[in-house]
């Protein structure tokens, strides 16, 4: 059940489904659910080795098969229970559909005392986040280009993923950058057609610009992850961020705004060379339309 995971990055790109997400429990997804759950949870022993991290919507756990040594990530989240039954997110049937090698595997989930258990494949060196003073030009440039597969076939599928930022970009011990949690995923492909979504989502940072000026206006779901991946890819280059948030009366992102001549002499542009500035350009372009339109001329 578990090298299936990790040897997931050799497949051939062509053999993952490019298909609408769905969030109905269909019972193929069921029941392929419910074959993973008496592989982990029935037949082997499993022992909490540690808590790997903390969030707003959960606890990640590092989980060991006691006879195999077989390592697992389990996150945690406690779900409101209504009078009849548990209002599951939707994270794990989002999920667990998806299948990349540069995307966390979803091996399982199970509810237990009021709790959603989330089983998934274990990245031993961290998140980005936790690697950035060790990541050089050469890695971030290799870690983005990484992040943007997963990325387009997430918008391929019809899935935004709304929380991008390098704490949910985990690495396996050999460089393998996968996307992790699904926590405010949301789907903007509804029969066939996109929707706009909606709610102030992610961390203000890497906000794009028509998420964070109004919790209540509508947005298109793949250009606010394409502003998140400029934010992170300025991060791993730089160690620094750009501004703390996208809103005019920010003095850094108004420079941004006004294209300030000032900008190449101060951090973090100006430790930025011309290849990595010209796709942060089209990234972090204000215009969600115009950043989607310049994106897919420049992919």
């Amino acid at each position: 059940m578990f090298n299936h995971g990790c040897s997931s990055f050799f497949r051939l790109r062509k053999q993952y489904s490019s298909s609408p997400i769905t969030l109905t429990p269909t019972e193929a997804i069921l029941e392929s659910n419910q074959e993973q759950l008496r592989v982990f949870g029935r037949a082997e022993e499993w022992s909490d080795i540690r808590v790997l991290g903390v969030g707003g919507f959960g606890d990640v756990i590092l989980t060991k098969n006691v006879e195999s040594n077989k390592m697992v990530a389990k996150k945690v989240v406690p779900v409101v229970k209504s009078e009849t039954s548990y209002e599951y997110t939707g994270e794990e049937l989002i999920h667990v559909q998806l299948k990349h090698p540069n995307i966390v595997e979803l091996f399982c989930w199970e509810m237990l005392e009021g709790k959603l258990h989330l089983v998934m494949e274990y990245c031993s060196r961290g998140d980005v986040q936790g690697n950035l003073d060790e990541i050089e030009r050469k890695d971030a440039l290799a870690y983005f280009n990484q992040m943007m597969e997963g990325v387009q076939y997430l918008h391929r599928r019809g899935v935004a993923h709304r929380d991008l930022k390098p704490g949910n970009l985990l690495l396996t011990e050999d460089g393998v950058l996968k996307i992790a949690d699904f926590g405010l995923a949301a789907i903007f492909i509804v029969d066939g057609k996109e929707v706009e979504l909606k709610g102030r989502c992610g961390t203000r940072v890497y906000m794009a610009p028509e998420v964070v000026i109004d919790q209540e206006s509508s947005y298109l779901g793949p250009p606010i992850d394409l502003w998140s991946c400029g934010v992170i890819l300025v991060k791993m280059l730089t160690k620094d961020k750009p501004w703390n948030e996208a809103l005019p009366q920010n003095r850094h992102y108004r420079m941004w705004l006004e294209k300030s001549r000032r900008l190449k002499k101060t951090s973090p542009w100006r430790l930025l060379d011309k290849t990595s500035r010209s796709i942060v350009d089209i990234l972090l372009e204000p215009d969600p339309l115009l950043r989607l339109s310049r994106w897919k001329n420049h992919r």
